[in-house]
């Protein structure tokens, strides 16, 4: 049986696996090869982004005119912990 735990955290979430064979639990590594994974979302106009590549478009989007930052600010999704606290609609 896999048993999976997810440390779902405000800024950074961890997941972990369960590894019967040594009786530990063991720390599940995003795609960048980091333990933890930034807790962000970005929505775009075809393809969304989670974690690290999300947390780029919002550093990027930093340098760009005021409208476009706006635009990519609201397309972003931080702190999602607080939000399932109310179990409110994630849109």
């Amino acid at each position: 049986m896999l048993r999976l735990g997810i440390d779902f955290g405000t800024s950074y979430s961890t997941m972990c696996w369960w590894n019967d064979e040594k009786k530990i639990a063991e720390t599940i590594r995003n795609s960048h090869g980091h333990e933890k994974t930034p807790s962000i979302v970005y929505w775009g106009d075809s393809e969304n982004y989670i974690g690290q590549d999300a947390e780029n478009i919002l550093i990027d989007s930093m340098h760009l005119p005021e409208q476009e930052q706006t635009d990519a600010l609201l397309r972003l999704r931080k702190s999602f912990k607080r939000d399932l606290r109310y179990n409110y609609p994630v849109s």
